[in-house]
């Protein structure tokens, strides 16, 4: 899911600023360890 995540940033890594790509990743992982 990382990989993924890597890979979805990849194309819009320049136009998503780094603390909302953060907290994106933050959520990912909150929804993984609650799943």
């Amino acid at each position: 899911r990382l990989a993924f995540f890597g890979r979805d940033t990849a194309g819009a890594g320049t136009t998503l600023p780094l603390p909302e790509a953060e907290a994106l990743l933050r959520r990912l992982g909150a929804v993984e360890r609650s799943a």
